[in-house]
């Protein structure tokens, strides 16, 4: 996903930052208020630490007052680099507090040595940190996101990482890999209803239902509504009808439009067709939610058709 946010920041929430291995969602005054200040704040302080070294003969040994003067210097330095995941940094951090227990020996020299490769260790680490910009006028459906989906994140868990990953990328401008990841999300409604129908193999038992394409699962779909088509008319069966007829077009429509061009590397995607593939695919499995989960089993009971 996009910036990095550590867990334990007050930004972190559900559905947008899931901690620094995951990534999570920054604005330009966060970045400045919760972490470039900081960060810049602790340079300062490790400036500090490194002149407070300096000012002595390096043959010096430094006095309980002077390391702690240092030691308070370096502080925000390791808060920062514990709250970066700076590894680089916290290795050096961990050689300098050796300087500290009451069994060393080591001089200014040795210490001001010490905090000048810890500069060159948050040079490193910090080139190393990657960050990109998502463009406002992209950004709404990654900020709706937690709301719009929260019942398909509900019913069917496991497309969670696809939804989150589809929607990323939309708000980065990969219009392309946002129809793919929607097109994954729509299968897994596919599979779903397979199962919730009885479909358990395909070409007579030759195929699991897993494996099968959409063409043969469409194929074998159809015959077992039969039976709900053959019902008098009434309320219940037009529910049925319309809540079936709705799934099998939207699923068919995201097959044709999303799903088979992408899949063969013919033709891409511009910011209006990606932005139809969310809304499809979240009305698809938004509708199925309110029926099914992915544990799903057995049909939908007649009574549920009102």
């Amino acid at each position: 996903m996009g910036l990095h946010i550590p867990s334990q920041s007050p930004l972190a929430h559900d559905g947008i930052a899931t901690g620094l291995s995951g990534g999570g969602l920054w604005s330009l005054w966060d970045m400045v208020s919760f972490h470039l200040r900081a960060f810049i704040d602790a340079l300062a302080e490790l400036n500090i630490a490194q002149t407070r070294a300096r000012m002595h003969d390096p043959d010096e040994f430094p006095s309980d007052e002077g390391l702690e003067l240092i030691r308070a210097n370096l502080a925000p330095i390791d808060r920062e680099a514990a709250n970066l995941a700076l590894s680089t940094v916290r290795g050096r951090l961990a050689r300098i507090a050796t300087f500290f227990s009451p069994s060393a020996v080591s001089n200014y020299g040795a210490l001001s040595h010490e905090i000048n490769e810890l500069f060159d260790a948050v040079e490193r680490d910090a080139r190393e940190e990657y960050f990109c910009h998502y463009n406002k006028a992209r950004i709404a459906p990654l900020l709706r996101m937690s709301d719009e989906w929260a019942a398909v994140f509900k019913a069917f868990p496991s497309a969670r990482s696809e939804i989150q990953e589809g929607v990323d990328c939309y708000a980065l401008g990969h219009n392309t890999a946002c129809v793919f990841h929607m097109s994954r999300v729509a299968e897994i409604g596919l599979r779903t209803i397979t199962r919730e129908r009885g479909v358990r193999s395909l070409r007579g038992g030759k195929v699991s239902v897993e494996w099968g394409t959409w063409g043969q699962v469409f194929k074998a779909i159809e015959p077992t509504l039969v039976a709900i088509r053959g019902k008098p008319n009434g309320k219940q069966k037009s529910a049925a009808i319309k809540f079936y007829d709705t799934i099998l077009s939207d699923l068919h429509a995201i097959q044709s439009l999303y799903r088979d061009e992408p899949m063969h590397l013919r033709g891409n995607y511009d910011d209006g067709e990606a932005l139809s593939a969310m809304f499809r695919v979240r009305s698809l499995m938004t509708t199925l939610a309110g029926k099914v989960t992915e544990d799903s089993r057995r049909a939908i009971p007649w009574s549920a058709w009102k």
